[in-house]
């Protein structure tokens, strides 16, 4: 199954919105679960590509920003006195 079978009507609805917030979603699960001292992006994207069954390549640009906001997100707060954390501003809370 490619992107038609799969996930083809997400495009057609609303102009892939669904579909970017389905890949950001599965990309969070799999990098959750991933060394991410030892994956590459390129790792990553053909992890995602096996679980959702679809070449991403056209995401790539997509993916890569995602990877960066996820890994953002992951980061914990930094200490700057102790009454004061440094909290990156994209972290959902």
């Amino acid at each position: 199954m490619g992107f038609d079978g799969v996930l083809g009507n997400y495009r057609s609805k609303d102009g892939g919105e669904a579909l970017e917030r389905t890949l950001t979603n599965r990309l969070r699960e799999v990098m959750m679960q991933a060394d991410l001292e030892e994956v590459t992006c390129k790792m990553l994207r053909l992890q995602l590509e096996k679980e959702m069954k679809m070449d991403l390549s056209d995401y790539r640009g997509f993916l890569d920003q995602q990877m960066l906001r996820i890994l953002g997100q992951m980061e914990r707060p930094s200490q700057i006195f102790d009454y004061l954390y440094l909290v990156n501003e994209n972290r959902d809370i």
